[in-house]
């Protein structure tokens, strides 16, 4: 993981600590400049595999008090990160009393 993603995370991690909130640790996948053969189909498969052990090492370096959840899913970065928070309710609001 790069400086700014560590930077990012620990942010990420201060924040939901402080609103009692969770991190959502959100993997994209995107093969969609790939087509969607037999072979693209498998290759997203395997990176999915490949992916959830690093996406798990990732959340046990947060601390046991910030309620982490591991989501990856297929599609552009940008958009889907988008239409991921906006169906799933994700923003930076405090929660309501």
């Amino acid at each position: 993981m790069s400086p700014a993603a560590e930077g990012a995370l620990a942010a990420a991690a201060d924040l939901a600590r402080r609103n009692a909130a969770r991190v959502t640790i959100l993997n994209v996948i995107d093969l969609s400049t790939l087509g969607d053969s037999m072979v693209v189909l498998r290759l997203g498969r395997d990176l999915r595999a490949d992916a959830m052990p690093r996406l798990e090492e990732l959340s046990k370096t947060l601390s046991h008090d910030v309620p982490v959840e591991i989501k990856i899913i297929d599609g552009v970065a940008a958009v889907s990160i988008a239409r991921y928070a906006r169906d799933h309710a994700i923003d930076l609001s405090p929660p309501s009393q």
